[in-house]
């Protein structure tokens, strides 16, 4: 892993795209504490990444940490920690199955999902910390769209921004102006780590076919995720 060093390029690269859709959508203030999502997938371990590179060496100064929330699959998570301690980021590991939760027989995504953004909007209030950043994409954004359209019958996607009145609570996606295949780049050149936090009730649900769907659009037409990602951006500023 390469040591967090300020280099002009990287704001080329990345960093001035995401403190764009920062300002732009109003995602940080300064002086404020955010908390991100580390799933450990690589999506969030390039977003704690960003985020602190952008805290470290622009002029948005903000507090942060990291969060990992566990339901009914238990992991070791020293090595997420290792990586918070390298970053020098407080970590905070959270456990939600203490009363034996039974797995329910469909649906257990959905379920774990819900059960985790409450466990981590409850632990975090309590810490005085009313944001969390969630590693969702360009990819991602295109592919929720899709599912809605097809699934659902509605246009509408993923938000910059998504505040939860009932908890007076933020929930921010930093990463929407990049696409996967940008997030696979820069953990393979910042020689990010790759974590194995493994789920053993993980389920195939309909967003793989959309995911798929998105793939294969990606292939033939090229930044097809991305143009996408930006034009709704563009109508979520109005």
């Amino acid at each position: 892993m390469k040591d967090l060093s300020h280099n002009k390029n990287n704001n080329k690269w990345f960093s001035g795209k995401v403190l764009k859709i920062i300002q732009q959508h109003d995602l940080i203030k300064s002086g404020e504490k955010v908390c991100v999502g580390l799933s450990g997938g690589i999506d969030s371990t390039v977003l704690l990444f960003i985020l602190e590179y952008i805290r470290r060496f622009s002029f948005l100064k903000f507090e942060l940490s990291a969060i990992h929330a566990q339901v009914y699959a238990q992991n070791d998570t020293s090595e997420l920690k290792k990586y918070c301690d390298f970053l020098e980021i407080e970590f905070f590991d959270i456990s939600i199955n203490k009363t034996n939760l039974p797995v329910p027989d469909k649906g257990i995504c959905y379920t774990c999902s819900k059960l985790k953004k409450g466990a981590i909007i409850e632990f975090l209030t309590n810490k005085e910390i009313k944001k969390t950043a969630f590693g969702h994409h360009a990819d991602d954004l295109t592919e929720t769209l899709m599912m809605n359209l097809d699934y659902h019958h509605i246009v509408e996607t993923l938000k910059p921004s998504t505040y939860l009145d009932k908890n007076d609570f933020t929930i921010i996606r930093p990463l929407l102006c990049l696409t996967k295949q940008e997030i696979i780049k820069l953990h393979s050149y910042f020689d990010l780590p790759t974590f194995h936090i493994n789920c053993i009730y993980e389920e195939k649900n309909r967003r793989e076919k959309y995911r798929n769907l998105v793939k294969n659009i990606n292939a033939d037409f090229p930044d097809f995720s991305k143009h996408t990602a930006e034009a709704f951006l563009k109508s979520f500023n109005v």
